[in-house]
């Protein structure tokens, strides 16, 4: 997880300050939601979230290799799963029965019959996926039957490959458990500051942000990674800048908008429920991490 580089945020918070959805209104009041739940000590650096069913989310812990099933009635931790050692993990994502938790390195922890199983059996993926790529999201994409992977790092599998202003979206197909070794998606950051109609200290600001890291761009780090159930359209989430972008069928951004920091103290994980209700986790960040429930707008 970011865990430094302050000193930025002033820029990265002046650089989004014009951001607006122009092509699709979030069907969200992001500044208001509809439930929260306080998650406990146990789950402060909560890093990714999926829904279960109307009551329970599978949740994942930065450093944690146990899957953690928290009951949104009760509002209490009512089942631990451990699947492999203590590492970084960032996201997580059901399929039928199954459970898959991606380390940041883009490994990925198959979780066989997760809640069935005592002991269930666990399989370990490495791709060619890096710790350089730092993937951050993980979801299920039912019509290509596969997993998008959301990097927050370097965007190439080929180290001579500049992409330094890019971020990538890769595929894992569960036909054959493997990586498709080109991006899916590949997002310009250019887009995002051409998008919106930024005022100058926003746009310098925007320029010298992508300026004060070397090995790559602090403008837009994904977190998180989701496919509306209604829509179709791809969300993308950025805890740096708290950002949160939607992207048509044809990778083509169509909103973004920006998070309330008193809100969203560090967004991490997101899912939606089959009726379009939207989930966000926060880590704690000095505070109590949390669950955010935002209700779909009629």
């Amino acid at each position: 997880m970011y865990k430094g580089a302050y000193c930025v945020i002033f820029f990265v918070l002046l650089m989004i300050s014009g951001l607006s959805g122009q092509d699709y209104e979030l069907p969200y009041d992001l500044d208001n939601p509809s439930e929260k739940y306080k998650i406990p000590s146990d789950l402060e650096e909560i890093s990714g979230i999926r829904l279960i069913d109307d009551i329970r989310v599978a949740c994942i812990q930065d450093e944690a290799g146990e899957i953690f099933i928290y009951n949104l009635e009760k509002r209490e931790i009512e089942q631990r799963i451990p699947f492999g050692n203590d590492n970084d993990y960032e996201d997580i994502a059901i399929v039928g029965s199954d459970a898959y938790v991606l380390e940041s390195d883009g490994d990925i922890h198959m979780v066989r019959n997760f809640l069935e199983e005592e002991e269930p059996q666990v399989d370990k993926n490495e791709n060619a996926l890096e710790m350089r790529n730092n993937c951050e999201g993980l979801c299920y994409q039912k019509a290509t039957h596969s997993l998008l992977i959301a990097c927050k790092g370097h965007a190439g599998l080929d180290k001579d490959r500049d992409l330094k202003d890019y971020r990538a979206v890769y595929r894992f197909s569960l036909d054959d458990e493997k990586l498709v070794e080109a991006p899916v998606m590949l997002i310009k950051m250019s887009d995002l500051l051409n998008y919106s109609n930024l005022n100058i200290i926003a746009r310098i600001s925007y320029k010298l942000a992508s300026r004060m890291d070397p090995s790559g761009d602090i403008r837009f780090q994904p977190s998180a990674i989701d496919i509306h159930p209604q829509s179709g359209y791809i969300y993308i989430m950025s805890f740096i800048g708290r950002l949160l972008t939607v992207y048509d069928e044809n990778a083509h951004l169509v909103a973004a908008e920006k998070l309330n920091r008193l809100v969203f103290m560090q967004p991490e994980g997101m899912d939606f429920d089959k009726d379009g209700n939207m989930y966000i986790s926060n880590e704690s960040n000095g505070g109590q991490a949390n669950i955010l429930f935002f209700e779909l707008k009629n």
